[in-house]
C-alpha cells in the first residue's frame, strides 16, 4: 500500500454528505495534483527545517502530514474492514514517502535516521495497540449513531428543502419518541472523549468528530438545541485540530446555525451567517438554507439578498429552470411589498 492523493476536504465534506461517493468522485480528480504538489511541499520544508536546526518544527510538519495520510485512509478499499492496521501502517507508509523525496535531494543518511526518529517519535511504542482500543470503542460509538441515522437524514434534508417547514408550531413532537436529553449528551461524552483521544494519540480519524455532526442534527431534530449547539461546536474544534486544510465544514456550521437560531441567539446566528456567506460560494442548497434561516428568523430583507445572490449564480450558470425555491421566494417578495 503506497501513498496516495487524495484531497481532505473533499473526503470530509463526503462524510457529512448525504451523497458522498459523488461529492468524492467530482472533486478527487480535480485536486489530486494539488494535493501532491503541496504534500511534497511540506516534506521538503520538513527537511529544510531540520537541515536549518529546527528539529522541533520539522516535527510539527510531519505530524499534520501524518494526520493528513490518515483521514485519506477513509477511502482506502480496506479501511471498514480493519482500520486499526490501516492506521497502524501509516507511519511506515510516512517513512517511505520521505525517503523518495530524500532520495531525490540527494541528503545525507543522517537526514534520512533523523527524519525515520521524528516519524517514531510521532505516535506512541504500543501505537499498534492502542489504535485496535482505540477503533473497537470508535466502531461501538458510530453503531450507537447509526441507529439514529433516518432522524439524522431527515432533519439534515429540512433545512434546505422550502417544501419542509421550519416552525416549531408546524411539526409534532412525539413524546415517546424523541431522543431523551441523557441519551444524547452520554453518546456526545462518548464521541467528544472519542475524537480528544484521537488527537492525543495521535490518529487522524475524523469519524467522532462527523458523529458529533450528526448528534447534532439528532439534537436539532429533538428540539435539544443547547446540546446541539454543544455538539456542532464540538465537532467544528475537532475537525480544525485533525487538519489545517480546511477552516471548517459548512454543514457542521448550518446545524450551529439553526440551533443558534432556535434559542433566540441572534447575535451569534448573525456573525455566523455572514462567515458561512463567504464560505460556501455558489452552493445553492446552502445558501437557500441560509435565506429560510433568516425568513425564520424574521429577517426578510436578509433573507431576499440571499436568494437573490442564489438566483444570480443561477444566471451566471445560464440555468433557466425554475428553482424548487421560487415560490418560496415570489412569496417573500409579496410579504415585503405588503409591508
Amino acid at each position: 500500500m503506497g501513498l496516495k492523493h487524495r484531497p481532505i476536504a473533499a473526503i470530509l465534506c463526503g462524510l457529512l454528505s448525504l451523497s458522498a461517493i459523488s461529492v468524492l468522485s467530482a472533486l478527487s480528480a480535480v485536486a489530486a495534483s494539488s494535493e501532491q504538489s503541496s504534500r511534497d511541499a511540506r516534506a521538503e520544508l520538513a527537511i529544510s527545517k531540520l537541515n536549518d536546526g529546527h528539529a522541533d518544527e520539522s516535527a510539527g510538519i510531519i505530524r499534520q502530514l501524518l494526520l493528513n495520510l490518515q483521514l485519506e485512509l477513509l477511502m482506502d478499499p480496506g479501511y471498514s474492514a480493519n482500520p486499526a492496521e490501516l492506521y497502524a501502517k501509516s507511519p511506515q507508509i510516512l517513512k517511505d514517502y520521505f525517503n523518495t523525496i530524500i532520495a531525490r535531494r540527494n541528503e545525507s543518511a543522517n537526514t534520512k535516521d533523523i527524519i525515520k526518529s521524528l516519524i517514531n517519535n510521532t505516535v506512541p511504542k504500543d501505537y499498534s495497540a492502542q489504535l485496535k482500543t482505540y477503533c473497537k470503542r470508535v466502531q461501538s460509538a458510530i453503531q450507537q449513531i447509526d441507529e439514529f441515522k433516518s432522524t439524522a437524514d431527515t432533519e439534515e434534508l429540512k433545512y434546505g428543502d422550502p417544501l419542509t417547514t421550519l416552525r416549531e408550531d408546524d411539526t409534532q413532537q412525539n413524546p415517546d419518541t424523541t431522543v431523551s436529553a441523557a441519551i444524547l449528551e452520554k453518546l456526545g461524552s462518548t464521541l467528544n472523549d472519542l475524537a480528544t483521544q484521537a488527537q492525543q494519540m495521535p490518529v487522524g480519524d475524523a469519524r467522532a468528530a462527523i458523529g458529533l455532526y450528526k448528534l447534532a442534527l439528532v439534537a436539532n431534530s429533538a428540539q435539544r438545541y443547547p446540546l446541539a449547539e454543544t455538539f456542532a461546536q464540538q465537532s467544528i474544534a475537532h475537525t480544525k485540530a485533525l487538519t489545517d486544510e480546511i477552516a471548517s465544514l459548512p454543514q457542521t456550521q448550518v446545524v450551529l446555525a439553526y440551533a443558534l437560531l432556535k434559542q433566540g441567539k441572534n447575535e451569534e446566528f448573525d456573525a455566523l451567517k455572514e462567515k458561512l456567506l463567504k464560505q460556501i460560494g455558489e452552493q445553492d442548497r446552502l445558501l437557500i438554507t441560509m435565506a429560510r434561516f433568516c425568513e425564520l428568523k424574521h429577517d426578510d430583507n436578509a433573507a431576499l439578498q440571499i436568494y437573490e445572490m442564489a438566483l444570480d449564480h443561477r444566471a451566471k450558470q445560464r440555468n433557466v429552470q425554475k428553482p424548487e425555491w421560487q415560490d418560496s421566494y415570489n412569496a417573500l417578495l409579496e410579504r415585503i411589498k405588503s409591508n
